[in-house]
């Protein structure tokens, strides 16, 4: 039977399509957060502040696996709080933080743009399908404009759902109207996004966007691949050429 083809390109939003406060690392950004919700702690304190919770957790690489629900992001804000000495806690207010994030400045990498217009000006269906609260959608629907259709962008907050859970790939799928053989998933995190695309969600592919390009010795399961750069996605929507074409056999003229 033959396979359909990809008619769909579907991504993740933070870190892969767009980034808040530029390449500001981690500590910036949260310290930036906590400021934005009333807790006026400096950048140093905070990155001080995650290395303890990173040594108590056993945490050496700094790329592994960020928390996805948001109860478990929440926990990891209060958590990073709780060493630097605050010590209240609520759910409302941890609601408050957990929104907070869509409202840092955010700007798209300079490659989410032009591949974004080139895969619509070829007649591709483009998707989001993010971790993140109910109020960056107005974030996204500025950014992407016309580019992604509003109800192509799927955010856990709002289906109660979150990567890498099989439902929050299917829900986008349906809301496409599209079979899981004719999509592709690209996101910065291998696990999350690329490979729960492919294992849980069914999809075709899964990039794993590696932008810092420290995954090169990485084994993916088959059906992932890494590229180091968005404009790479295009490489996986057209058959590549042989490895080896055939040798054409030389002619003769006829005989006799």
């Amino acid at each position: 039977m033959k396979q359909a083809l990809i008619t769909a390109v579907l991504f993740d939003w933070d870190l892969t399509l767009a980034r808040a406060l530029g390449d500001a690392p981690f500590s910036k950004r949260l310290t930036a957060l906590f400021n934005f919700v009333g807790l006026p702690y400096t950048e140093s304190e905070i990155a001080a502040a995650i290395e303890r919770v990173k040594a108590q957790s056993g945490l050496t690489n700094p790329r592994q696996v960020y928390p996805q629900t948001r109860r478990d992001i929440i926990n990891h804000y209060y958590r990073i709080l709780k060493e630097v000495g605050y010590k209240q806690r609520s759910w409302e207010f941890g609601n408050r933080m957990y929104a907070a994030y869509s409202h840092l400045p955010t700007s798209l990498y300079d490659d989410a743009l032009p591949l974004l217009q080139q895969l619509q000006q070829q007649g591709y269906e483009l998707g989001v399908i993010s971790n993140h609260s109910t109020s960056a959608r107005p974030l996204m629907e500025k950014h992407l404009g016309a580019l992604v259709k509003s109800e192509n962008i799927i955010i856990s907050q709002e289906v109660g759902i979150h990567k890498p859970a099989k439902g929050i790939f299917r829900r986008a799928l349906k809301k496409m109207r599209l079979s899981p053989e004719q999509a592709m998933f690209v996101g910065n995190s291998l696990p999350v996004d690329a490979i729960a695309a492919v294992a849980q969600g069914g999809f075709r592919l899964g990039l794993w966007l590696d932008r810092e390009d420290d995954g090169r010795d990485r084994a993916l399961p088959p059906r992932v691949y890494r590229i180091t750069g968005l404009g790479q996605t295009l490489d996986y929507l057209h058959p590549a050429p042989p490895k080896n074409p055939p040798t054409p056999r030389p002619t003769h003229p006829p005989t006799g």
